[in-house]
């Protein structure tokens, strides 16, 4: 079964729901959502600029925060009916139906591995406590 575009349609309907969002993406499974560096991968690794940016509900009714859309014409009051929401930004950063096989992430065996094998409790904290970003991700998940 071809599931390609549902994504799509999710992000649409997400940003046409909740007046005045600014932003959705969607990823796939492998990606952790709670990491911005996962995040910042997908954004980098599986997003075409010119097909994967979407602007799907422009023209609609906007909120008075965001002054970006704040409507020029006469004397009007700054409120929601008095502004347009632009639409915001959808980014698909999924992986491309039938190139699967492409996208498949290196997976460290993290599991397999006992550091403690080879070095003491004061290394491995040592170590550890030099990580950050995508270093820190890869050695909790292994991808």
């Amino acid at each position: 079964m071809i599931e390609e575009g549902w994504q799509r349609n999710f992000l649409s309907a997400v940003m046409s729901c909740n007046q005045g969002m600014r932003m959705a993406i969607a990823v796939d499974t492998d990606v952790n959502i709670y990491s911005m560096d996962d995040i910042m991968w997908a954004l980098i690794t599986r997003v075409n600029p010119q097909t994967d940016i979407l602007n799907p509900v422009p023209g609609g009714i906007g909120q008075t925060f965001m002054p970006a859309e704040r409507m020029t014409a006469g004397e009007k009051a700054w409120t929601a009916s008095n502004t347009r929401f632009e639409g915001g930004m959808a980014i698909d950063a999924t992986i491309p139906f039938g190139f699967e096989e492409d996208f498949h992430r290196p997976v460290y065996p993290v599991d397999r591995v006992s550091l403690e094998k080879f070095f003491s409790a004061e290394q491995i904290n040592k170590g550890k406590s030099h990580m950050s970003g995508w270093v820190k991700v890869l050695s909790e998940i292994g991808r």
